[in-house]
């Protein structure tokens, strides 16, 4: 359920949720916001994949289920290598 549609009492609970909801699905991001989620000095794991979920939805009307929504969009969760120099 999008938290637009949810009451307000449960929305104002919700607000981080509908902002990562916003990254992947604001059809008005520029490729300069697209830019600095994949290579800027802030962009992150989550971020990049914000990214390739934002083409496939926006670009290729796709729907994304599974681990990345359930894990970062609505949990927030992180997972990180605990050696970030190996290459898989």
């Amino acid at each position: 359920v999008p938290p637009r549609v949810l009451r307000p009492q449960i929305r104002s609970q919700c607000l981080d949720i509908e902002e990562r909801i916003s990254h992947i699905t604001d059809s008005k991001r520029t490729r300069i916001d697209l830019y600095n989620a994949t290579n800027g000095i802030h962009a992150t794991r989550e971020t990049r994949m914000e990214v390739v979920s934002w083409i496939a939805i926006c670009k290729f009307d796709c729907k994304i289920e599974g681990g990345f929504v359930r894990d970062w969009v609505v949990g927030k969760y992180t997972e990180h290598p605990t050696n970030p120099s190996i290459n898989c």
